[in-house]
């Protein structure tokens, strides 16, 4: 999906609100954040006691803090459990707010 892989399409369909963006980093690491983009800052840890919070309606990317950082990871699993259309963003946070 071009969504995923596109960052200026990423961030012009967040704010637009055709898709959810979540941030899954440790409320600790979250110093800095994307609200021009509507994103919903959800620590792993707290995203099950959330999920009410989330759209089921539209696509949701999961972002962290890189590609390959394992929490993007789980928390997409625990959203797809829940019946939400959950993907990996394939950029960290610092990129979305570099673009925006």
């Amino acid at each position: 999906m071009d969504w995923q892989e596109n960052i200026k399409t990423t961030i012009k369909m967040a704010k637009n609100n055709e898709i959810t963006l979540i941030d899954v980093r440790p409320s600790d690491e979250v110093t800095d954040t994307l609200n021009n983009l509507n994103v919903l800052n959800i620590p792993t840890s707290e995203l099950t006691k959330n999920i009410s919070k989330i759209s089921k309606k539209q696509p949701v990317l999961v972002f962290c803090r890189g590609r390959l950082c394992a929490l993007s990871a789980y928390a997409v699993n625990e959203l797809r459990k829940n019946g939400i259309k959950a993907y990996r963003l394939n950029e960290s946070w610092y990129s979305l707010k570099k673009m925006a």
